[in-house]
């Protein structure tokens, strides 16, 4: 015959779970208090090894069995309480002397209103007279059985909600402004990584407000069908959105393309058949089996995504990596604790979550390490394109990028600008006597001595081939005549040697200038183009301007 568990004095209130003081018996056919009571007093019930009761997915109702005793010799009010918020249907009764003195009856499957107290757990409080008193309590869920019972004072359980719900606000908080940022970050951005981020971030705390009850008391009280749905929904929705967010933020599409369609199709084949067995066939208990099996190849498949991706060259899958393991690492104490194979804590109870936000933490980091290689790597892109690579200096692209606030400027101080086109003479034949080689040389020679002259403020660029031009803010057309004219005396004194042959260069210049009521930059450069084709065909090796009449030059 079975041993029942002993008598819980409850003189002295425990804050720890009293497991090893219940005894248990599970319906093969629905019981009745009376029936159950029988088989309690024939001795059918089985007495508790563990702290935590789990019976598993798919258990039958489960009666519990607590014999009471109170040595003093007045009530004891005592807050008898199951600390999971996932059950369909309780039934409480206080028995004393044989006979039933107290009843409640709540559970997921009544509105929230109807509980005795309105706590996220279910929690019974009664006056415990001296003497003994036997418990009953009949649970139902379709869910994991999972059963922490609790005997303490309404005092006690007070300061242990109080502290728990202090750490979950500030979990709520940072996941939801962590959530919130993302997204934001998102529609600014244009990058579905932050989106589905952001989706994964607000998928676990959906799925997290749901089991630890908070979404029942807050979000939605008056809708026990939406509580029982809403475990299915967010325990698919999580691994999901973080699949997702995995596949987009490690770049498996990149760099592992029939990779990443194989698991699009397998997790979406996966969720249609979970989906089915509910919708369906209604079965509970395999979807819920389902929903676990495929969260562990979630987490597996994390991993190893993770190490592809490392070992493709990815630098953000190290605090991918590192942050996955501590996920599941952490959930394996949590469930070592809800197993009741390791000593229950609230540390250990909860670790699961603990490891979750710091695997967010560390995907934030990662996703801000991106941001900032990305934005290096497109600041260089870019840097690249507005630079001429043979002379480093600005290309075409650039020069009119940089003219342009400053030709704003100048127009609306009413002040003057001039435009310097600079073009080696006989280019063509340096390259046919010298080599191309040697015309690199003059190329870079001439765009050394520009952008040694030109002042700070000035925007020189290689116009093409051998031109160049120097855009002059603020500065009259005789100041550009002179600076020009310095510019081809610096050119003319240069001499190449290659054994020999030695080469002499000359440049042709024109230059153009505007006043205020000028608001054409194309028009400048037409015109400094007239210029330089002027002094070519005034034999080279000067500098032009064909706006003489219009300015006194020095």
């Amino acid at each position: 015959m079975p041993v029942q568990a002993g008598t819980l004095n409850i003189t002295q209130p425990t804050t720890a779970p009293i497991g090893k003081s219940i005894s248990w018996f599970q319906e093969s056919q629905p019981l009745d208090m009376a029936a159950a009571l029988q088989k309690y007093r024939h001795g059918l019930f089985k007495t508790s090894s563990h702290e935590l009761l789990n019976f598993g997915i798919g258990s039958d109702p489960i009666w519990l069995a607590i014999e009471v005793k109170n040595d003093t010799e007045a009530p004891l009010l005592r807050r008898l309480s199951l600390k999971n918020s996932w059950l369909d249907k309780i039934q409480v009764y206080f028995l004393a002397h044989n006979r039933l003195i107290k009843e409640f009856q709540t559970g997921d499957i009544f509105p929230f209103r109807q509980r005795p107290i309105p706590d996220r757990y279910f929690d019974f409080d009664y006056p415990f007279p001296p003497g003994k008193t036997l418990v009953l309590i009949r649970a139902e869920t379709v869910e994991p059985m999972i059963l922490p019972v609790f005997l303490t004072s309404p005092e006690q359980d007070y300061q242990t909600d109080l502290l728990e719900g202090y750490s979950y606000g500030l979990l709520y908080g940072g996941l939801a402004l962590l959530a919130a940022y993302n997204f934001l970050l998102f529609l600014s951005l244009k990058s579905a990584r932050y989106f589905y981020y952001s989706a994964y971030l607000t998928a676990f705390l959906l799925l997290n407000i749901t089991y630890t009850g908070h979404g029942y008391r807050w979000l939605w009280p008056n809708s026990p069908q939406w509580q029982f749905s809403s475990h299915f929904i967010f325990n698919l929705l999580f691994p999901f959105t973080g699949l997702l967010f995995a596949l987009l933020f490690l770049d498996i599409k990149l760099a592992f393309p029939r990779l990443y369609q194989w698991v699009i199709w397998i997790s979406t084949g996966c969720l249609s058949t979970i989906a089915g067995i509910i919708i369906v066939a209604h079965n509970y208990p395999l979807a819920i089996s389902l929903i676990l099996m495929f969260t562990q190849a979630y987490c597996i498949g994390m991993i190893l995504l993770g190490v592809l991706s490392l070992r493709a060259g990815e630098r953000a899958a190290r605090f991918f990596l590192l942050g996955t393991v501590t996920h599941i690492v952490t959930s394996m104490f949590s469930i070592l604790t809800v197993e009741a194979l390791i000593p229950y804590s609230i540390l250990g109870h909860r670790s699961a979550e603990i490891g979750l936000t710091i695997d967010a933490l560390l995907l934030a980091f990662a996703l801000a390490d991106q941001f900032r290689t990305l934005n290096h790597q497109k600041m260089e892109a870019l840097e690249l394109a507005m630079l001429d690579p043979l002379t480093s200096m600005n290309n075409r692209r650039a020069f009119y990028w940089q003219t342009r606030p400053i030709w704003n400027n100048c127009i609306r101080k009413k002040r003057a600008m001039s435009l310097v086109m600079i073009d080696i003479d006989h280019f063509k034949r340096i390259n046919d006597v010298f080599g191309h080689s040697y015309g690199d040389v003059v190329l870079k020679k001439v765009a050394q001595i520009l952008m040694k002259e030109a002042r700070t403020s000035d925007v020189a660029a290689r116009w093409g081939g051998e031109e160049f031009v120097l855009f002059m803010g603020e500065t009259s057309l005789p100041e550009a005549f002179s600076f020009a004219e310095r510019i081809r005396e610096k050119a003319s004194n240069i001499r190449l040697t290659d054994g020999n042959k030695s080469l002499f260069f000359s440049v042709s210049i024109g230059v153009a200038s505007v006043d205020y009521n000028v608001s054409d930059l194309d028009e400048l450069i037409a015109t400094a183009d007239k210029s330089l084709y002027l002094a070519k065909k005034n034999g080279r090796n000067q500098v032009c301007t064909t706006q003489e009449a219009t300015f006194e030059l020095a």
